[in-house]
Order: structure tokens, then sequence, then C-alpha cells
């Protein structure tokens, strides 16, 4: 009866109304003699929206995943806060359409500039989260990046979880140079480096 019920609602709740599907989810598990356990629930609820997981467990916490994988913080009780709703809606596929993936699909996608300047459009909205905690376990990353900056790169940042970082220059002299100076700079010792180019 669950599951039936689950296939007959999938996707029918709008984006205001993801509180609402994770109490109908709530109730129907409920209603059949608790057949899910939280995490079953919330993974069922992620189907139907990333959030619904959260909002089935409640309280304080961090979702992972697409949201269906929701680890309780200690709760945040008693911190009084104002909610001000203004009458009008956000459309969420409006939303992501004006957002930084969108508007870097536009730099990317603009074959009327030329490519060193799209990447000097997009290094500003670029950014890698994981470089930060990635300097904290190998704090010469950090070092490594400073260091190409320092060449003039157009952009640098590490990639990926690392440990490598990049930089992308405007022009070969440039690179070259950039390879000169990192070649004998202290905080690159012991570092693989590698001169190439995009293709």
């Amino acid at each position: 009866f669950f599951r039936r019920t689950h296939e007959k609602t999938k996707g029918a709740f709008p984006d205001r109304d993801r509180a609402d599907g994770a109490a109908v989810l709530t109730a129907l598990n409920e209603l059949c003699g608790r057949p899910l356990d939280l995490y079953g629930l919330c993974s069922l609820g992620a189907e139907l929206g990333a959030d619904v997981p959260f909002f089935t467990k409640g309280g304080t916490g961090i979702c992972e995943g697409v949201g269906q994988i929701v680890t309780e913080l200690p709760g945040l009780d008693g911190i009084p806060v104002i909610l001000v709703k203004p009458e009008g809606g956000v459309s969420t596929p409006e939303c992501y359409a004006l957002s930084d993936e969108e508007r870097m699909n536009g730099i990317f996608g603009n074959e009327k500039m030329r490519p060193i300047d799209r990447i000097k459009e997009a290094a500003k909205y670029l950014t890698n989260d994981l470089q930060v905690p990635a300097e904290q376990i190998l704090p010469s990353i950090k070092d490594i990046n400073d260091a190409i900056k320092e060449t003039g790169a157009v952009y640098a940042a590490m990639t990926g979880s690392g440990s490598c970082v990049f930089g992308i220059y405007e022009d070969e002299n440039k690179s070259e140079k950039a390879m000169a100076f990192l070649s004998e700079d202290p905080r690159t010792s012991g570092c693989q480096l590698i001169s190439t180019v995009m293709i």
C-alpha cells in the first residue's frame, strides 16, 4: 500500500509544499505500521524533493547526498527568529537558470569571446570548496597556490580534492616565465612541474 501511494504522489509536491510532503510520508508510514525506519523514510522522501528528508527528520542537521542523508546536530532551541515572507514566490527552475552554473554556461559558451577572456570573466565565480580543508591537511597547497598567483596567472586553484594546483596563463611567453620562476621557488621544491596547454 505504501509503495503504491508513493508512486501516485511522486513529483506531486510543489516546492513550497515540501514540508507538507514530509508530513504526508510520515503519516502514511504511521498508518501502515511503520514499515520504514527514518533512513528509509528519508530516502523515499528524497524522490519527492531534496529537502523532504530534512523536514521528515526535523531538528537541526546537515543534509548530504541528494538530501536523503541527514546527520543530526545539537539543537538550536530557544533562539528567537523572525521570518518575513513576501507575497510573491520564487520559481525554483527560474532561480537555477540565473544561478552561477547558468552564468558559467553563458560565459564559457560565448564563442565571440577569446578563450582566455572567458577564463578571466569566469575567474571571479570559480571556487573549489575542498581547497580550504585540503590546505589544512597539506599546508604546502596554499604556498604553491600563492606562488602560482605571484607569477601573474589569470586563474590559479587546486584541482578536485587535491593535491595538484594549476595556473592558467594568457600566453605561452607568460607561461614560460612562470615555469622558470616556479622551478626556482623554494615553495615548489620537490614538486613535479608540468607545462602543458588545454585541448
